[in-house]
This record gives structure tokens, sequence and C-alpha cells, in this order.
């Protein structure tokens, strides 16, 4: 969507997410509560503001002041060599970039302070290449980066799979072309984004260099694991007596369309025990990723706690379900023919909080639902935190 100038110095960008589901984010740059008065920040928002991150430009010496083009809004910091550009990279991705135009010796961080509400943060590890070697997968930028997930672990309907965001490490990029990876994380009293920059790289770079961490809009898990030998799931809460009336899973085709199938599983102890419902198979695309939506359902829900879970026939090339790693107990999976559900299930365990959702109808009605079977998203309005 066409970035909006809004003010003399602040921007306003709402966001498209590029799935199906076309979830909304509202991207500000400046500060709206003084919105003549330049700031160099950038605010992110979803689900009408229940949860928002705003982030700040680092402040490594000088004074600043807003530059505008025609595709980007940059913070030239005076005296300082350096300046920040927010712009979109491509649909529901927004860049935070830094520009140094020096070296500067020593340096090993940046800090970007920010601000948030409603968000759960979860660092992303780098995958093994004993899971690799398995079948799963991992974006070069999804290692050493940050998923962000609603704090009162709210999914479906609007929530879709309940992620706020994802922040991938940053990429930097010198004169010449030559590129390295940084790592981002968050202190621990979450008011500073950390950005690690390998300082050997940094010395010997032709300058300028780029560094470009991102923020993405986007409801999907930034690894995949397999799902071509056994099903994947996780845990999710809803409310009692519901009728779930669409599912939906977001895989990582590589050679041909499978056939796909969903399943919900009661939860007993934390664990998924009895099934309670499963699909038909339908074709899932090939595609990476690939977003596969069951429709038309009713499935009678009376228990609060369950497992959401998908699978993938057998065959040639990936065959994969995405993930985040969250926290222990989020996720499960078990070995399975293709076709079958084991009832009760055995599966184990882990912290992959895989990329499925649900809607359901809401008590004393329908969910409102968009063009494609989707719930419609609110204006994004009201009063926004520090």
């Amino acid at each position: 969507m066409p970035r909006e100038k809004v003010a003399p110095t602040t921007y306003r960008h709402d966001q498209i997410a590029p799935e199906r589901s076309q979830r909304r984010a509202e991207v500000l740059i400046g500060n709206e509560r003084d919105p003549d008065v330049f700031s160099p920040q950038m605010l992110y928002a979803v689900w009408n503001r229940e949860c928002w991150l705003r982030v700040h430009s680092p402040v490594l010496e000088g004074s600043s002041k807003v530059v505008d083009d025609s595709d980007s809004v940059k913070i030239r910091h005076i005296g300082a060599e350096y300046e920040t550009e927010f712009s979109e990279a491509r649909q529901g991705v927004y860049d935070m970039d830094i520009i140094l135009y020096q070296s500067r010796p020593g340096l090993s961080r940046i800090n970007l302070p920010i601000q948030h509400r409603g968000i759960r943060w979860h660092p992303q590890p780098q995958m093994t290449q004993a899971e690799f070697d398995a079948g799963d997968f991992q974006q070069e930028k999804a290692a050493f980066s940050l998923a962000l997930y609603h704090a009162d672990r709210k999914w479906g309907n609007e929530y879709v799979t309940g992620k706020v965001a994802h922040i991938w490490r940053p990429e930097l990029i010198d004169a010449l072309g030559d590129r390295a990876w940084g790592r981002i994380s968050i202190n621990p009293a979450q008011t500073l984004l950390r950005m690690d920059l390998p300082t050997a790289w940094l010395r010997d770079a032709t300058y300028p260099v780029r560094i470009d961490p991102s923020i993405g809009n986007t409801s999907i898990g930034g690894s995949s694991a397999t799902v071509n030998a056994g099903f994947r799931g996780s845990h999710f809460t809803m409310p009692s007596n519901q009728t779930i009336d669409t599912m939906g899973a977001f895989f990582r085709l590589t050679n041909a369309a499978k056939n796909g199938q969903m399943a919900i599983y009661d939860d007993t102890a934390g664990a998924a025990t009895n099934l309670d419902h499963n699909t038909s198979s339908q074709s899932v695309a090939n595609a990476d990723p690939t977003e596969e939506i069951w429709t038309g359902l009713s499935f009678a829900v009376v228990a609060e706690e369950l497992w959401l879970c998908a699978d993938l026939e057998g065959g040639a090339g990936a065959e994969n379900l995405y993930f985040d790693t969250v926290s222990a107990g989020d996720g499960t999976s078990e070995a399975n023919t293709f076709g079958t559900w084991p009832d009760p299930a055995t599966s184990t365990n882990d912290s992959r909080s895989c990329s499925v959702y649900a809607s359901w109808t809401a008590a004393g009605g329908a969910t409102p639902k968009g063009p494609l079977g989707h719930p419609l998203h609110g204006p994004l309005a009201g009063p926004i935190g520090p």
C-alpha cells in the first residue's frame, strides 16, 4: 500500500500480509502524539493495536533530521556519518536499515531502544545439521532472529496463528556487494533490540555498509519441519463449546502438489490424546510457502484445550510444515501413515509452535468473514502507549 504523509514529519504505511488471510498491519514513522516535531522512530501494530512495537533509531552521536524521498523515509544523523532508513522492501516486509558511511573501530553491537505491548518474544536458534539432514529447513535470515507472538496466546479467527511479526536477523552489505550476517536479540529487561555484528568483517568492508534488519508482517514460522512420515501439531486454548468451520496450515513443498489433512486432538495433562475430528484429504499446492485452507467444516469442540495437527502425503521433495521455536510443550509430533490418525495419540512434545490455525463460530452468532473465509479486520485506531 502507498505510504501516506500524515504530518510534516510523520508517515503512515499500512501493510497487507502476503498470505491469503491478508492481515493488515499499521506502520507509522514519527510520533503520532506530536506529529509536527520530528521523532526518529517506527511503530508497528496489529489487531487494533492490541499488540504493538515501537523501535527507535539508534543514537550513536550527532543530531538528526528527516529526509523524505519517493521510496523511503531516511533519518540522517548529522555529524555522525550514518543514517537510518525505513522502507517497505516487499509486500509484508519493512526494512529498518542503518547505513554506516565510514568505519567505526571496535563496533560490535548496535542497540535499538524499544517499547512494546502485548508481545511474547521468542529467540530463534540456528537449526543443526542433523535437523537439516532429517528434512527440516530454515531460512538463513531466521537463525538468530526473533519471533513475536500475542502475549495472551490468542489465536484463530482474526489472530490466525497468533503471530505478531518476525524480526529477521540483520544482513550486512558493503559497497562491493560483499555480505555477512549479524544476530538480533532482546535484552533481559526487554527495552533494547540488540544487533550483534561481525567485527572482523566490518573492519575489512568497503564503505558505505548497509545493516539491514527487517520486520515481517506474517503469520508463518521462520523454519519448517518434515511431515512426510508423520503429523505435527500445536497446543491451543479456545472458548469451550464452539464449532470450528475453517482450518488452515502453512506448508513448504518443493517438488509437486501433495495431499494434506488436518485433525483435532483432545488435551490431557498437556498431551494430545483422543482424536476429536479430522478433515478429508485435499490437494496442497506445490509452493513455498503454501497456505492450505479447509472450509465448510462443522466440528463441535467442547474442550477448551486442544491440539491442532497437520500431515502431508509422502513422496519426493520437501514436505514440511512451518513452525517457530516457542515454549516447551507447545508442539508435538508422531509417526503415522498418511490417511490414518492414531487414536489415541502417543505423540512426543517439543517446543515447535506449528503454523496452523482455525476459525470458529462465536457463541451467539457467526464470526464475520472476509471474501476468502477469513474474519474481517477493524480499522487501526485508538490511543497507544509510550
